[in-house]
């Protein structure tokens, strides 16, 4: 993913990356960005990307609510067109025509310039400067100034989505809570999230030396380095009613405020059957 906190930023799907390196990706659609939640790792439409994968809409992916591992379908990749065509009898065709094009063009500038009058130049008050396009910005999984742009779109207020595998923005830091699959082991998951297993095991209070699957823990994308101030963290799933942040802090006993911030809650947001948070707890 420096920044002033806000719980509202808008977050993208963690599993988006590139060839070369899964942990960063580009801000804006493109046929680099490939989808490593699917295997072999694939570039989704540009369209997709838009909708999902660089928004914070990414857990209503329908890639994304499929199996993990799976190919990504057919309707939602990326054409090939970056890849060389083969140069075949079309290809040497296209070549000759265009040869032809060329030469005729210079036969045209040499008949011009030595039996046509010479066209009227244009005044300095009629040339048009070029519109010069920004170069990529590529934004890596910490916390990054956003890429400044003449553009100020109308400001919305995007509520926290209290589920699983989605991206929770606490100042400087990412949470999110993560169920753990069969075979997955702390360096699977220190890799796929760019942090390591010392700070997996340090955020996670009380947690056990080896990983089980179906536990549910935290994860905080990006981070590789121990952090001693951030508190112990457990996961909580609301099955009985719906509640709100702060009723769940005085049920479960634990401070409002911290439970608010690593929430992204601002107000006393609502909770319903099947979400999840996160709850603090003092080392």
């Amino acid at each position: 993913m420096e920044k002033p906190l806000n719980p509202l930023t808008v977050s993208t799907c963690p599993h988006i990356g590139l060839k070369d390196d899964p942990s960063v990706f580009y801000s804006y659609p493109s046929t680099s960005n490939l989808c490593y939640y699917c295997r072999p790792p694939a570039a989704p439409l540009q369209a997709h990307q838009e909708a999902y994968c660089l928004g914070p809409s990414h857990a209503n992916c329908p890639v994304y609510q499929q199996a993990k591992d799976r190919p990504l379908p057919q309707e939602f990749r990326a054409g090939e067109g970056h890849r060389s065509p083969r140069f075949g009898l079309t290809g040497g065709l296209l070549a000759f025509f265009i040869g032809l094009l060329l030469l005729g063009m210079l036969g045209f500038q040499y008949f011009r310039q030595y039996f046509v009058a010479p066209l009227p130049t244009a005044t300095s008050s009629q040339i048009v400067p070029a519109t010069i396009r920004p170069s990529a910005t590529l934004i890596r999984p910490t916390n990054s100034p956003a890429p400044t742009s003449t553009f100020v779109p109308t400001a919305t207020l995007v509520p926290q989505v209290h589920a699983l595998e989605v991206l929770i923005n606490v100042g400087d830091h990412q949470f999110l809570i993560h169920r753990v699959g069969g075979g997955e082991t702390f360096d699977i998951l220190a890799t796929t999230y760019a942090t390591t297993p010392e700070v997996i095991r340090s955020i996670n209070y009380s947690m056990k030396p080896s990983l089980w699957a179906n536990s549910v823990i935290v994860i905080s994308p990006g981070l590789k380095i121990v952090d001693s101030t951030l508190p112990g963290f457990k996961t909580y799933e609301v099955t009985e009613q719906e509640t709100t942040i702060d009723d769940l802090a005085g049920q479960l006993k634990v401070d409002s405020v911290l439970l608010r911030l690593y929430n992204a809650c601002v107000d006393n947001c609502r909770l319903a059957i099947g979400d999840w948070v996160i709850i603090p707890v003092s080392k």
